[in-house]
């Protein structure tokens, strides 16, 4: 069971890393698309129609992959304070990850259908597909769950980043 902990956390650890490089291309998008918008605005009095939408619906995908890593690394909001007792720190911990685990539970249970049915709908300026922004809160809570299964992994077999 060790072996495959391991295993399962290198892998969550590549697509981490992946969804984070994806995220930082998506957010130099957004830079490029408003410095686009802004010089086409003041520059040449014609604005880029499509430009906020766009920005819009890449930082949608942005915000969720990049939130869906910090699940992985426990970078997310928290106190500071951790019970000096090591078996409390696993049970909040374990606490901790149902209540992130539920709650990405609930936006990919809630969040993958609501892109399916908004399939056919397409962004007034942009022209986009309303799957496309919707299918961020879903992908990013997908992610979210196999991070929280992989840290539940770790604590029940005692791999931790040190023994991947």
């Amino acid at each position: 069971m060790e072996r495959f902990a391991a295993w399962y956390l290198r892998q969550c650890d590549r697509l981490a890393r992946g969804a984070d490089h994806a995220a930082a291309l998506l957010l130099a998008f957004v830079v490029a698309i408003n410095a686009m918008q802004i010089g086409c605005r003041y520059l040449l009095g014609a604005p880029i129609v499509w430009s906020e939408e766009t920005m819009r619906f890449a930082m949608v995908w942005t915000v969720f992959l990049a939130g869906s890593t910090l699940v992985l690394r426990n970078e997310h909001l928290a106190t500071g304070w951790e019970p000096k007792n090591p078996a409390m720190r696993r049970l909040l911990g374990v606490v901790r990850l149902g209540f992130v685990g539920g709650f990405a539970f609930l936006l990919a249970r809630y969040g993958l259908p609501l892109a399916v049915s908004n399939a056919r709908f397409v962004s007034p300026a942009a022209e986009i597909p309303m799957i496309v922004p919707y299918l961020g809160i879903g992908v990013g809570a997908v992610l979210m769950l196999l991070y929280v299964g992989a840290l539940l992994i770790g604590l029940a077999t005692g791999v931790t980043e040190e023994r991947r």
